[in-house]
């Protein structure tokens, strides 16, 4: 089980499950984005191997050690908005 269904809708729901999940993907940071589609156009195509693995472990660290991480979590634990979302800045 690679945990790849999260969601399951009837076929007249699939476009607005649709439209919630890339609206919740939309409101990651920008580097992070970045970094998640380089990293699926790198193996994309291609079965997994301990190498692609390797890679995506490596992707993580160095996100991790971003500022931009660093901003995330904090304003995760301080229950406030990140500055790559401004749209909601102050609807807490």
């Amino acid at each position: 089980d690679l945990g790849l269904v999260t969601h399951i809708c009837s076929a007249g729901q699939a476009d607005q499950a649709l439209e919630e999940e890339l609206r919740e993907l939309l409101q990651g940071a920008n580097g992070a984005q970045r970094q998640t589609k380089a990293l699926l156009r790198t193996l994309s195509g291609q079965a997994p191997t301990a190498a692609h693995c390797a890679a995506a472990v490596d992707a993580l660290v160095h996100a991790w050690s971003q500022a931009e991480a660093t901003e995330g979590f904090e304003a995760f634990l301080s229950k406030s908005i990140p500055s790559w979302r401004p749209a909601e800045r102050g609807n807490t």
